[in-house]
């Protein structure tokens, strides 16, 4: 007696179906179950679908490092075979019909002096934050493409981010004022639910802390200061000052503003 005939049947599939799973390949991972519906309804809200996410994150990262890729190209200069190069260690591929714009481009071709008095360009700075920090390229590997000290490179890091904090500060503030009601607040509360939890897990967070001033009952410890780290705090005490007169300025352009609002209610209440 025969073996008996199959009954699975293929499903037959249209060409547009086929390029289609072939140009979006299907991509699978397992989770706890705990997280399987949390992780969809994050996706959802974040960007309408999990898939739209995940590529939006990839997009940044990739948008960032041919940006940075970019700015060092156009700064020093950088032969073909060096951006190409640049390029594969983030396998990436540069397009031939669109090139990516730099930081300069979008208005950060400025120089800032540090305490030192070394001047340094925040475009090339964020270019090498950017390029470090996705960990395609060492801090050494970018100090020797641009000719660069291995000090002055950490420097440049260093001032990027910080830089990078105000520029947020104030971006945030004028958002938050200007279009406090209308806004979708998910966005700036995602930027600082990774802020708090970078600081939860920052093993420095209690240097971080306020310092306070010991009681006269109790004896406070010797205590030993690095003067780089020193000069760093003053550094950033400094950039809050900043920071906070910005503030009391936007503040005090918001107070004039609603008593503006205020006496023309009060005037059209009245006619």
């Amino acid at each position: 007696m025969g073996e008996a005939p199959s009954r699975k049947t293929s499903r037959h599939k249209p060409p547009s179906r086929i390029r289609y799973e072939k140009e979006n390949p299907l991509l699978s991972i397992r989770i706890p179950k705990e997280y399987h519906e949390k992780v969809k309804d994050y996706g959802i809200r974040r960007c309408g679908s999990l898939s739209k996410y995940l590529k939006q994150c990839v997009d940044i990262q990739q948008t960032l490092v041919a940006m940075s890729i970019e700015t060092l190209r156009k700064f020093f200069k950088l032969p073909a075979n060096i951006v190409d190069e640049l390029y594969s260690l983030y396998q990436l591929k540069p397009s031939s019909t669109h090139v990516a714009k730099s930081f300069s481009d979008l208005g950060l071709d400025y120089t800032i002096q540090t305490s030192s008095g070394m001047k340094l360009n925040i475009a090339i700075c964020l270019a090498y934050l950017f390029l470090c920090g996705y960990g395609g390229v060492g801090i050494k590997k970018i100090a020797s493409i641009t000719n660069d000290s291995l000090d002055k490179a950490r420097k440049r890091i260093v001032l990027a981010a910080t830089e990078l904090l105000r520029i947020f500060y104030r971006m945030l503030i004028n958002q938050m004022h200007q279009h406090l009601e209308s806004m979708c607040p998910l966005e700036i509360t995602d930027i600082m639910a990774m802020i708090m939890w970078s600081l939860i897990h920052s093993v420095d967070l209690k240097a971080l802390a306020p310092i306070q001033k010991p009681s006269n009952r109790t004896q406070a410890p010797a205590l030993t200061i690095d003067p780089k780290a020193l000069q760093g705090f003053k550094e950033t005490i400094e950039n809050i000052k900043r920071i906070v007169g910005e503030i009391k300025e936007i503040a005090k352009k918001m107070e004039e503003t609603l008593r503006e609002e205020d006496k023309w209610k009060d005037s059209h209440s009245k006619a």
